[in-house]
């Protein structure tokens, strides 16, 4: 479907989409095992730039919240942060007592000059609180990719310089929270907007899939499996794969998948009418021919996951919803298996947050940048009879040159 296509009668939806635009970088892959030989090469999304709003990024000024915290606690946590005296007498000159802990207003100065192991330390403290926003859920850059994101023909040196200054550290990411500071640092929205649409890019995959060799079209099907009541997908699903085998042509990975993920993959929301479409929207209704509404309600969600599904303790199979629990027992992400660790995502309930195709690992390592996190797996009640399909001789991950 092209740009700007919409969820049709089929899926009793209305959900207008739009494609990303994609930079192809150098890395193609390949994963053998009992679904094929899948063949990824990975893709940087761009956000629309109509879906760049400058002014959703603004604040006046910049606060933090210190959830149980009274002001000489708080003196006593800035100053064993490594925080500079001058910097701490100022910060503590603006407490707020507020329900629960503590509110301080830091200067954009005190935030710039911070040295990168304070501001690891302090925004690790803010982001166990959800009121804490960016600090509790920052933007974040590869850091492998940082040249490549962070283009100088693109920023000016002013620009990098503040982004220099912002951003620290976690896990292989870099991270930013302070975005606010960023849109004061300069002088006009044009530079804004090209620089959040950067921040915004986000990572992702295309993939193919093809028969392995000695494999038949029945062994791939025992592992592209669909809900018994998805009887026109299954059908779908095995006359590509037959068409396949006949032409010895790989399949582009949307063709096996159900309709939404098929429709998304890739892909941002541009309008939407109802749902709330978040990662866990996006991982109940992943075999859905008709999405379910869940009203971004917590209680609605459990209830339907209770209802539909079963923790599974073996390895995750094609359409399994893997759940990502914190220390204090919360679901923090969802997301579903496809196949060779590689999952399908939404990143966010924003429109800007694309759906993605990632590895899982990396997955996990961003919702687990502060906190630790339990996996658990989840199938469908339907589908338990379905056991994990024996691996064609092991697993293979072989690195192939990039084309042209």
């Amino acid at each position: 479907m092209g740009p700007g296509g919409r969820l049709g009668a089929a899926t009793g939806d209305h959900m207008v989409i739009q494609s990303a635009h994609e930079v192809t970088q150098p890395s193609v892959r390949k994963y053998q095992g009992p679904w094929g030989v899948l063949t990824v090469s990975d893709v940087t999304l761009e956000p629309p730039m109509e879906k760049v709003r400058v002014e959703a990024w603004q604040r006046p000024r910049a606060q933090w919240f210190f959830g149980g915290y009274d002001p000489a606690s708080l003196n006593t946590f800035l100053v064993e942060a490594g925080m500079l005296p001058i910097w701490v007498t100022a910060l503590t000159s603006t407490v707020e007592l507020v329900e629960g802990g503590v509110q301080v207003y830091p200067s954009d100065a005190l935030i710039l000059r911070m040295a990168s192991r304070v501001r690891e330390r302090v925004y690790r403290e803010l982001s166990r609180h959800r009121n804490n926003g960016l600090y509790r859920e920052p933007l974040w850059i590869p850091a492998a990719d940082v040249a490549y994101w962070l283009d100088h023909r693109v920023l000016s040196a002013d620009a990098l310089g503040c982004l220099n200054d912002l951003i620290y550290p976690n896990a292989g990411f870099w991270l930013l929270s302070d975005v606010d500071v960023l849109m004061r640092c300069m002088t006009n929205d044009e530079e804004r907007r090209v620089i959040l649409r950067i921040l915004l890019r986000h990572p992702s995959s295309q993939a193919t899939v093809a028969l392995a060799p000695g494999q038949d079209v029945a062994a791939a099907l025992a592992y592209w499996r669909y809900p018994p009541s998805s009887t026109e997908d299954a059908l779908r699903v095995r006359l590509v794969w037959e068409s396949s085998s006949r032409s010895g042509l790989p399949v582009p990975l949307e063709e096996l998948l159900p309709v939404m993920p098929r429709m998304v993959l890739n892909r941002y929301v541009v309008e939407t009418e109802e749902s709330f479409r978040d990662c866990h929207w996006t991982a109940m209704n992943f075999f859905n021919d008709r999405p379910v509404d869940f009203a971004a309600s917590p209680e609605r969600l459990r209830d339907y996951l209770v209802e539909r599904y079963q923790r599974v303790d073996g390895a995750p199979l094609f359409g399994d919803v893997v759940i990502l629990r914190n220390e204090n027992d919360e679901v923090v992400h969802s997301f579903n298996y496809i196949a060779a660790n590689k999952v399908f995502t939404k990143n966010g309930g924003d429109d800007d947050r694309p759906w993605t195709l990632m590895p899982m690992d990396e997955v996990i390592r961003m919702y687990s940048l502060f906190d630790p996190v339990e996996v658990h797996v989840f199938r469908r009640k339907d589908m338990m009879d379905v056991s994990a399909p024996a691996a064609l001789n092991g697993t293979a991950d072989v690195a192939v040159p990039a084309g042209p």
